[in-house]
């Protein structure tokens, strides 16, 4: 390397440094005029934007197990099992007024390889499959992001 390099990188090493600084200087009185820039969680939480997607939620009295939502899910975290109700049954329906000609067995869903995004709620044609405003679901053990909708505790 030559001296000229050696000078010139320098240079571009004291320039690089400078225009950082000033962003960082920036920021810090941004800061210093109009208050910090993280919130205290848990105690403030923040808003949610319009059209954010948090937990998904199943309301099984309203499900119909198409499985629509299930062939919509690009990740297959949708588990559903159903068998047609015996003969002679008595045939309920959802409270839009459409039958439930099958009895629902299992509706699970893997939250932890869900990706949130919505194409099974807009494939279920009862709407009983919705995305909340909840987003504080963490667990310490991997099978707990699995939610079984039929044994759900409220």
């Amino acid at each position: 390397m030559t001296f000229g390099e050696y000078v010139a990188l320098v240079k571009d090493i004291g320039v690089t440094t400078l225009k950082g600084m000033a962003v960082t200087w920036r920021v810090f009185m941004k800061v210093q005029t109009k208050g910090a820039v993280t919130i205290q969680y848990p105690e403030t939480r923040d808003r949610l934007p319009m059209g954010s997607r948090g937990l998904l939620f199943n309301d099984v009295e309203d499900c119909i197990a198409c499985k629509q939502c299930a062939t919509a899910c690009p990740v297959d975290c949708i588990y559903i099992e159903a068998d047609k109700k015996a003969a002679g049954a008595e045939i309920d329906s959802t409270k839009g007024g459409v039958k439930k000609t099958l009895d629902l067995k299992r509706f699970d869903i893997d939250v932890s390889l869900c990706c949130y995004c919505g194409l099974c709620s807009a494939a279920c044609p009862t709407e009983c499959l919705y995305h909340t405003k909840e987003y504080e679901y963490s667990k310490f053990e991997r099978d707990r992001f699995t939610f079984d909708f039929l044994n759900w505790h409220h």
